[in-house]
Protein backbone atom coordinates (compact mmCIF):
# COMPACT_ATOMS: atom_id res chain seq x y z
CA UNK A 1 0.00 0.00 0.00
CA UNK A 2 1.24 3.32 -0.86
CA UNK A 3 2.18 6.31 1.83
CA UNK A 4 -0.89 8.19 0.27
CA UNK A 5 -3.30 4.97 0.48
CA UNK A 6 -2.55 4.84 3.76
CA UNK A 7 -2.95 8.15 4.94
CA UNK A 8 -6.23 7.66 3.35
CA UNK A 9 -7.06 5.07 5.44
CA UNK A 10 -5.95 6.33 8.32
CA UNK A 11 -8.63 9.13 7.94
CA UNK A 12 -11.10 6.89 6.81
CA UNK A 13 -10.87 5.11 10.29
CA UNK A 14 -10.31 7.95 12.38
CA UNK A 15 -13.53 9.58 11.06
CA UNK A 16 -15.35 6.10 11.84
CA UNK A 17 -14.21 5.82 14.98
CA UNK A 18 -15.31 9.41 15.50
CA UNK A 19 -18.79 8.38 14.31
CA UNK A 20 -18.91 5.38 16.20
CA UNK A 21 -18.01 7.40 19.69
CA UNK A 22 -20.64 10.32 18.96
CA UNK A 23 -23.29 7.41 18.14
CA UNK A 24 -22.51 5.58 21.34
CA UNK A 25 -22.58 9.01 23.15
CA UNK A 26 -26.17 10.01 21.59
CA UNK A 27 -27.74 6.94 22.40
CA UNK A 28 -26.20 7.06 26.23
CA UNK A 29 -27.37 9.81 26.62
CA UNK A 30 -31.10 9.97 25.13
CA UNK A 31 -31.85 6.67 24.15
CA UNK A 32 -30.33 4.29 26.77
CA UNK A 33 -32.09 4.28 30.26
CA UNK A 34 -30.28 2.11 32.77
CA UNK A 35 -32.73 -0.37 34.57
CA UNK A 36 -34.64 0.61 36.91
CA UNK A 37 -37.93 -0.68 39.26
CA UNK A 38 -40.50 1.50 37.20
CA UNK A 39 -39.75 1.12 33.33
CA UNK A 40 -41.96 -1.92 32.75
CA UNK A 41 -39.32 -4.04 31.86
CA UNK A 42 -38.11 -7.16 34.01
CA UNK A 43 -34.50 -6.11 33.74
CA UNK A 44 -31.63 -5.38 36.44
CA UNK A 45 -31.43 -8.71 38.42
CA UNK A 46 -35.26 -8.20 39.15
CA UNK A 47 -37.48 -11.27 39.45
CA UNK A 48 -40.97 -10.15 37.30
CA UNK A 49 -41.32 -6.96 35.54
CA UNK A 50 -40.41 -4.37 38.56
CA UNK A 51 -40.31 -6.78 41.35
CA UNK A 52 -38.09 -8.92 43.56
CA UNK A 53 -34.13 -8.69 43.29
CA UNK A 54 -33.38 -5.46 44.28
CA UNK A 55 -37.17 -3.72 44.24
CA UNK A 56 -38.82 -2.62 46.84
CA UNK A 57 -42.43 -4.34 45.37
CA UNK A 58 -42.45 -7.94 45.76
CA UNK A 59 -43.62 -10.05 42.98
CA UNK A 60 -46.50 -11.97 43.63
CA UNK A 61 -44.90 -15.50 43.08
CA UNK A 62 -42.52 -14.77 46.19
CA UNK A 63 -45.48 -13.80 48.71
CA UNK A 64 -48.37 -15.56 50.25
CA UNK A 65 -51.85 -14.97 50.30
CA UNK A 66 -53.29 -13.59 53.73
CA UNK A 67 -55.34 -15.54 55.44
CA UNK A 68 -58.55 -14.53 56.81
CA UNK A 69 -58.99 -16.91 60.27
CA UNK A 70 -62.68 -15.75 60.69
CA UNK A 71 -65.23 -12.73 60.63
CA UNK A 72 -67.97 -12.52 62.81
CA UNK A 73 -70.69 -9.09 63.66
CA UNK A 74 -71.80 -8.53 67.15
CA UNK A 75 -74.92 -6.58 68.45
CA UNK A 76 -74.00 -3.20 70.02
CA UNK A 77 -77.70 -1.96 70.13
CA UNK A 78 -80.73 -3.70 68.46
CA UNK A 79 -80.66 -2.77 64.58
CA UNK A 80 -76.56 -1.96 64.96
CA UNK A 81 -73.54 -4.55 64.84
CA UNK A 82 -69.95 -3.99 64.60
CA UNK A 83 -68.15 -6.60 62.21
CA UNK A 84 -64.68 -7.98 62.79
CA UNK A 85 -62.38 -10.02 61.09
CA UNK A 86 -58.81 -11.38 61.73
CA UNK A 87 -56.50 -11.13 59.36
CA UNK A 88 -52.82 -12.74 59.23
CA UNK A 89 -49.83 -11.84 56.89
CA UNK A 90 -47.85 -15.08 56.86
CA UNK A 91 -45.23 -12.90 55.36
CA UNK A 92 -41.96 -12.14 56.60
CA UNK A 93 -40.53 -9.02 55.83
CA UNK A 94 -43.66 -8.33 53.57
CA UNK A 95 -46.03 -5.94 53.81
CA UNK A 96 -49.37 -4.41 52.13
CA UNK A 97 -49.83 -0.02 52.26
CA UNK A 98 -53.54 -0.05 51.25
CA UNK A 99 -56.00 -2.89 49.83
CA UNK A 100 -59.47 -2.38 49.52
CA UNK A 101 -61.70 -4.81 51.20
CA UNK A 102 -65.75 -5.93 51.79
CA UNK A 103 -67.56 -6.82 54.77
CA UNK A 104 -70.98 -8.72 54.11
CA UNK A 105 -74.08 -9.66 56.43
CA UNK A 106 -76.03 -12.75 55.69
CA UNK A 107 -79.60 -13.65 57.35
CA UNK A 108 -81.21 -17.38 57.01
CA UNK A 109 -81.33 -18.46 53.77
CA UNK A 110 -77.73 -16.34 52.52
CA UNK A 111 -79.43 -13.68 51.93
CA UNK A 112 -77.47 -10.34 51.76
CA UNK A 113 -78.85 -7.66 54.28
CA UNK A 114 -75.90 -5.05 54.01
CA UNK A 115 -72.26 -4.43 52.91
CA UNK A 116 -69.38 -2.18 53.62
CA UNK A 117 -66.11 -1.48 51.73
CA UNK A 118 -63.29 -0.17 53.48
CA UNK A 119 -59.10 -0.49 53.05
CA UNK A 120 -56.42 -1.51 55.33
CA UNK A 121 -52.96 -2.40 55.73
CA UNK A 122 -51.21 -5.16 56.29
CA UNK A 123 -48.25 -5.32 58.34
CA UNK A 124 -45.51 -7.95 57.67
CA UNK A 125 -45.94 -11.33 59.68
CA UNK A 126 -48.49 -10.49 62.14
CA UNK A 127 -52.44 -10.64 62.86
CA UNK A 128 -54.53 -7.55 61.77
CA UNK A 129 -57.93 -7.20 63.47
CA UNK A 130 -60.23 -5.02 60.79
CA UNK A 131 -63.61 -3.61 62.40
CA UNK A 132 -66.30 -1.80 60.43
CA UNK A 133 -68.60 -0.07 62.87
CA UNK A 134 -72.48 0.72 63.61
CA UNK A 135 -73.84 -1.75 60.34
CA UNK A 136 -77.25 -0.40 60.43
CA UNK A 137 -79.67 -4.18 59.44
CA UNK A 138 -82.62 -2.65 60.60
CA UNK A 139 -84.85 -5.55 62.19
CA UNK A 140 -83.30 -8.33 60.63
CA UNK A 141 -80.71 -10.80 61.99
CA UNK A 142 -77.53 -11.50 60.44
CA UNK A 143 -76.48 -15.36 60.47
CA UNK A 144 -72.96 -15.27 58.54
CA UNK A 145 -70.83 -12.45 58.27
CA UNK A 146 -68.18 -12.60 55.41
CA UNK A 147 -64.71 -10.88 54.92
CA UNK A 148 -62.76 -10.69 51.18
CA UNK A 149 -60.31 -8.31 49.78
CA UNK A 150 -61.22 -6.92 46.26
CA UNK A 151 -57.58 -6.72 44.78
CA UNK A 152 -55.24 -8.72 45.26
CA UNK A 153 -52.35 -7.33 47.79
CA UNK A 154 -49.47 -5.23 46.51
CA UNK A 155 -46.76 -6.47 48.56
CA UNK A 156 -43.33 -4.27 49.07
CA UNK A 157 -40.57 -5.40 51.49
CA UNK A 158 -40.85 -3.78 54.80
CA UNK A 159 -38.10 -4.04 57.21
CA UNK A 160 -38.74 -4.52 60.99
CA UNK A 161 -37.67 -0.99 62.02
CA UNK A 162 -39.71 0.58 59.28
CA UNK A 163 -42.84 -0.92 61.40
CA UNK A 164 -44.20 1.41 64.28
CA UNK A 165 -43.40 -0.14 67.36
CA UNK A 166 -46.76 0.66 69.49
CA UNK A 167 -47.11 -2.12 72.64
CA UNK A 168 -50.40 -2.68 74.92
CA UNK A 169 -49.89 -3.51 78.94
CA UNK A 170 -52.15 -3.03 81.69
CA UNK A 171 -55.19 -4.50 79.16
CA UNK A 172 -58.08 -4.65 82.44
CA UNK A 173 -61.88 -5.67 81.95
CA UNK A 174 -63.99 -3.81 84.63
CA UNK A 175 -67.89 -3.66 84.95
CA UNK A 176 -68.44 -6.95 82.75
CA UNK A 177 -72.14 -7.99 84.18
CA UNK A 178 -73.43 -4.38 84.29
CA UNK A 179 -71.38 -1.77 81.68
CA UNK A 180 -68.28 -3.08 80.76
CA UNK A 181 -65.25 -1.10 79.98
CA UNK A 182 -61.92 -2.40 78.92
CA UNK A 183 -59.16 0.32 80.03
CA UNK A 184 -55.56 -0.66 78.31
CA UNK A 185 -52.07 1.43 77.94
CA UNK A 186 -50.66 1.59 74.52
CA UNK A 187 -46.68 2.84 73.95
CA UNK A 188 -45.59 3.94 71.49
CA UNK A 189 -41.83 3.29 71.14
CA UNK A 190 -41.52 4.36 67.95
CA UNK A 191 -38.97 7.22 66.71
CA UNK A 192 -41.60 9.38 65.55
CA UNK A 193 -45.00 10.70 66.25
CA UNK A 194 -48.07 8.48 64.94
CA UNK A 195 -51.23 9.95 64.14
CA UNK A 196 -53.24 7.24 63.17
CA UNK A 197 -52.96 4.52 65.57
CA UNK A 198 -56.08 2.12 65.89
CA UNK A 199 -56.61 0.08 69.17
CA UNK A 200 -59.05 -2.74 69.05
CA UNK A 201 -60.61 -4.34 72.17
CA UNK A 202 -61.86 -8.19 71.37
CA UNK A 203 -63.55 -9.83 73.98
CA UNK A 204 -63.92 -13.86 74.17
CA UNK A 205 -66.22 -16.53 75.83
CA UNK A 206 -64.94 -19.84 77.36
CA UNK A 207 -65.32 -21.84 74.34
CA UNK A 208 -62.56 -18.75 72.84
CA UNK A 209 -65.64 -17.32 70.68
CA UNK A 210 -65.49 -13.83 70.01
CA UNK A 211 -68.66 -12.18 71.53
CA UNK A 212 -67.98 -7.70 71.50
CA UNK A 213 -65.87 -6.39 69.96
CA UNK A 214 -64.74 -2.08 69.84
CA UNK A 215 -62.25 0.07 68.26
CA UNK A 216 -60.83 3.51 68.72
CA UNK A 217 -58.02 5.79 67.00
CA UNK A 218 -55.48 8.06 68.74
CA UNK A 219 -52.27 9.91 68.24
CA UNK A 220 -49.61 9.11 70.35
CA UNK A 221 -46.23 11.22 70.42
CA UNK A 222 -43.07 9.17 69.78
CA UNK A 223 -42.26 7.55 73.48
CA UNK A 224 -45.40 8.53 75.05
CA UNK A 225 -48.38 6.31 76.01
CA UNK A 226 -51.71 6.51 76.57
CA UNK A 227 -54.54 5.03 78.43
CA UNK A 228 -57.82 4.50 76.30
CA UNK A 229 -60.57 3.13 77.19
CA UNK A 230 -63.14 0.88 75.16
CA UNK A 231 -66.96 0.48 76.21
CA UNK A 232 -70.36 -1.26 75.70
CA UNK A 233 -73.70 0.02 76.14
CA UNK A 234 -74.86 -3.38 77.38
CA UNK A 235 -73.42 -6.70 79.33
CA UNK A 236 -72.22 -9.02 77.19
CA UNK A 237 -73.87 -11.80 76.00
CA UNK A 238 -71.62 -14.41 77.91
CA UNK A 239 -69.23 -14.61 80.32
CA UNK A 240 -65.57 -13.67 79.55
CA UNK A 241 -62.91 -15.82 79.38
CA UNK A 242 -60.52 -13.36 78.00
CA UNK A 243 -59.71 -10.03 76.01
CA UNK A 244 -57.21 -9.15 73.14
CA UNK A 245 -56.50 -5.50 73.27
CA UNK A 246 -54.04 -4.49 70.10
CA UNK A 247 -52.71 -1.45 68.64
CA UNK A 248 -50.83 -0.89 65.07
CA UNK A 249 -50.56 2.09 62.96
CA UNK A 250 -49.17 1.97 58.85
CA UNK A 251 -45.76 1.52 58.05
Amino acid sequence: MSWASRRKAVYTSGAGGFLLLAGLLVFFLFVYQSPSCSDGKQNGGELGIDCGGGCQKVCAAEAEAPVVLWARSFEVVPGVYNVVAYVENPNVGAGVAAVPYRFKIFEEGNILITERMGATYLLPHRTSIIVEPSLNVGERRPTRTQFEFLAAPQWKKVADRDVPALFVQESTLLNAETAPKITATVINNSNTDLKNVEAVAVVFNAEDNAIAVSRTLIELPRAERKTIVFTWPKPFPEAVSRIDVQARAPF
